[in-house]
């Protein structure tokens, strides 16, 4: 058996990430240019979608494959980044004491936020879940978030140095094949 194909697609654009500001759980639409772009994609047809329930992962998931209706699993959303929600990186750096904030993985703390172990916990069980969903379908797709998609492929994917490595652009993601335990990545999206 060769297992169900799964699209792991992060949502396009929106404004806050054309500012580079750090999205999690507020609930931003697509911007007109990430509209564009992902009307521009061309994803291969699935029979199945599971979506963050954030807005801008539903209307990913309506320009990408309209005509199917995404399952909602709320533990597909974007972590909450506390008091640093909505900052780009440049602004947290200036807050005094944080000069070096995020100069490394470990140092990425989002005070109040959602602790990282937390938020890949609920992530890679969401994600098993949605897979469970899609025994029966041969291609299906997951639209969720950038942190989403770091957490599930740090815990089931190909070994890798940082969780960053997963990172993907807006509209981007992976192609996967899911065999009930370990995501093996076959390509990069789209």
């Amino acid at each position: 058996m060769r297992g169900t194909e799964i699209l792991l697609i992060r949502h396009g654009k929106t404004a806050a990430n054309l500012e580079r500001r750090y999205v999690g759980e507020t609930d931003h639409p697509l911007c007109e240019q990430g509209v564009e772009e992902l009307r521009a994609l061309a994803y291969p047809p699935v029979e199945m979608i599971v979506s963050s329930p954030l807005r801008r992962c539903l209307e990913t998931a309506a320009i990408l494959f309209p005509g199917i209706e995404p399952q909602v699993l709320e533990d597909l959303r974007e972590t909450g980044f506390g008091e640093f929600e909505g900052m780009t990186h440049q602004e947290v750096i200036a807050l005094p004491g944080h000069a070096e904030w995020g100069m490394t993985t470990a140092s990425m703390v989002f005070p109040g936020g959602e602790p990282w172990e937390d938020f890949a916990g609920r992530s890679v069980a969401a994600f098993v879940q949605a897979a469970a969903s899609f025994a029966d379908a041969g291609r299906a797709a997951v639209i969720c978030h950038g942190g989403t998609i770091m957490a599930v492929l740090e815990q089931l994917g190909p070994p890798a140095d940082d969780r960053h490595h997963w990172m993907c652009v807006c509209g981007g993601g992976y192609r996967i094949r899911w065999n009930g335990g370990r995501a093996t990545v076959e390509g990069i999206l789209p």
